[in-house]
């Protein structure tokens, strides 16, 4: 049943990503609370940590290497992620574990990218709703979860 709300709170960033390009601060607990509620029962809080040193490297990494770039620090909040981007990908951190959030991430950050251009080709639009996207690809990794973990372990 929490799942389900999940993906029903999910489908409601999507919504509002893609409409106002910003998402109501009241989902983001919610989802939260959702979120430790189904990975208190299956990871270990350790899991949870190492998965938000991941991305407080990457978002560490993104600002190192725009600011070398462009010659000066850069903010990545200030045009690059905006903040309910950020608390997206902290929010869904307990239903995975640390392999699991890597993987979601990377194809997730990297299906963002096509179906944006995709969607670009009838919709100009500047930014990219990438909390609203990455919403719907965790959605759809909630609903085939069984399937998934069983291809990826016959990968390793």
């Amino acid at each position: 049943m929490i799942k389900i709300i999940l993906i029903i709170l999910f489908l409601i960033v999507l919504f509002q990503d893609m409409k106002w390009r910003s998402v109501h601060w009241s989902l983001f607990p919610l989802m939260f609370c959702c979120s430790v509620f189904i990975g208190i029962q299956q990871i270990e809080i350790q899991q949870w940590g190492f998965s938000l040193l991941f991305i407080i490297f990457l978002l560490l990494s993104l600002t190192l290497y725009l600011t070398i770039r462009t010659g000066a620090l850069v903010n990545i909040t200030d045009g690059f992620f905006s903040w309910g981007d950020i608390l997206f990908l902290i929010v869904i951190i307990p239903i995975f574990d640390l392999s699991s959030y890597m993987l979601v991430f990377t194809i997730g950050t990297l299906l963002t990218l096509v179906i944006h251009a995709i969607i670009t080709q009838f919709d100009k639009k500047e930014t990219i709703p990438y909390a609203g996207y990455m919403a719907f690809i965790t959605s759809f990794y909630l609903i085939f979860e069984t399937s998934i973990i069983h291809f990826k372990s016959i990968l390793i």
